[in-house]
């Protein structure tokens, strides 16, 4: 009940904001990372409340260093300093095991609500917006979930990401459930019935075995995508895989400049880019073709260009980090085509 009652707070902030019409294409992507920061939240709680610190520390890392790198352009100076502060805060309470880490956890949340409501504004006054990251984070539960049991084996933190996206996505779909249904009642029910599925189904933390076979998980994230797509008459889903490619090459190129320059900031937002913009976005289609060991190594070479970056390691170390990416992604391109 406790859990339920953060997403309504969450939401219920959120909801109470000024519309804000006419997002980017950077807006919705920067949007889309915001949820995920959420959903890594919550997968950080729900640790923390069983006493798992460990992973708890691992999810509450995760927004600062993955995400918000990515989102920051995208917000106020104001907004993207309170935010960075308020996760700061979080993951260093989790850090310490500090009694008081809730209430540095809905600062946090609270944080998110206003990054959100610059980027959206008001869920119900714009909810083809809201459709659309919440088609997107379907695809990022899939993607995650399909990491976490492609090999036929658990990988927990995969897990709990899915886990804590879905649970983002059934929240943000019950903000504009109601005006879905009044344009079509049918495709409501089978999102809304199809989240609901799906949610019951993952609830353990730590499942022995994975609780909704992959094709089936597929199956109904299409469904629901599909449905969403034809009431809120959404663009084309996504980019093809010729333009995400050419994301994670341009990126990593401009994150091997920058660090060549001297801009490690720089740098290290360009690489950020080059997996959550780029080669994220491949890595569904990927595991259903089965290269599960291609993923793993190209996303093992990425965190090791970020660590090399923040460390400020030699340019040559970070280069040859940099052209072992690019030989995998050439080798992405090849199983892609």
């Amino acid at each position: 009940m406790k859990q339920v009652g953060s997403f309504l707070v969450f939401v219920a902030l959120w909801s109470c904001s000024a519309q804000k019409p006419d997002l980017s294409p950077d807006q919705v992507r920067a949007a889309v990372q915001l949820a995920e920061m959420w959903g890594h939240l919550e997968a950080s709680k729900a640790n923390a409340d069983s006493g798992n610190w460990a992973m708890a520390l691992a999810h509450a890392t995760h927004p600062l260093v993955e995400n918000f790198p990515i989102v920051r352009p995208a917000l106020s100076p104001e907004s993207a300093r309170n935010l960075e502060e308020a996760l700061e805060l979080y993951r260093m309470a989790v850090e310490k095991q500090d009694r008081f880490w809730k209430g540095a956890w809905f600062q946090a949340q609270m944080g998110l609500s206003a990054a959100l409501t610059e980027l959206l504004g008001t869920p119900r006054e714009n909810p083809r917006a809201q459709a659309l990251v919440v088609r997107a984070l379907l695809d990022r539960f899939a993607g995650e979930y399909q990491e976490a049991w492609g090999t036929g084996e658990k990988n927990l933190a995969e897990y709990q990401d899915a886990r804590g996206y879905l649970r983002v996505t059934r929240a943000l779909y019950g903000e504009i459930g109601p005006q879905t249904e009044r344009k079509d009642t049918a495709a409501h029910a089978v999102i809304w019935q199809g989240l609901n599925d799906l949610t019951a189904s993952l609830s353990p933390l730590s499942p022995s075995t994975a609780p909704v076979p992959l094709d089936q998980v597929n199956e109904r994230v299409r469904r629901i995508q599909a449905a969403l797509t034809r009431v809120w008459d959404l663009p084309p889903q996504e980019s093809t895989p010729e333009e995400l490619l050419h994301m994670a090459k341009a990126k990593l190129t401009e994150a091997l400049e920058a660090y060549k320059d001297g801009d490690a900031e720089r740098a290290y937002e360009a690489a950020v880019g080059a997996y959550l913009n780029g080669f994220e976005g491949l890595e569904r289609a990927l595991l259903e073709k089965g290269a599960q060991e291609l993923v793993l190594q190209v996303e093992g070479l990425f965190r090791e260009l970020r660590e090399g970056i923040r460390q400020n390691r030699p340019f040559e170390e970070v280069q040859q980090t940099a052209s072992r990416l690019q030989k995998e992604l050439q080798k992405t391109a090849e199983i892609l085509q």
